[in-house]
């Protein structure tokens, strides 16, 4: 009996040409921004952000863990 496997890699879409834009704010003030995320894989793609932890007193990310699932398009 001969198994044959196969992979495919996972594609995931962000807006903005996978740039993120923070626009500039005062300090003491808070300002948010929301950006599509899609997976165009045929499969769920698990995903978490990190960041640097120089920038984590400055940024946040919710959720910072989650699920897309095929062709579902998340906004984060």
């Amino acid at each position: 009996m001969v198994s044959y496997g196969s992979q495919e890699p996972a594609e995931v879409l962000l807006d903005n040409d996978s740039a993120l834009y923070i626009k500039p704010t005062c300090v003491g003030a808070t300002s948010s921004r929301l950006y599509a995320v899609r997976n165009l894989s045929r499969l769920p793609v698990n995903f978490r952000w990190t960041l640097r932890h120089s920038d984590s007193s400055v940024l946040a990310v919710c959720p910072c863990t989650g699920v897309i699932h095929p062709n579902e398009t998340q906004v984060v």
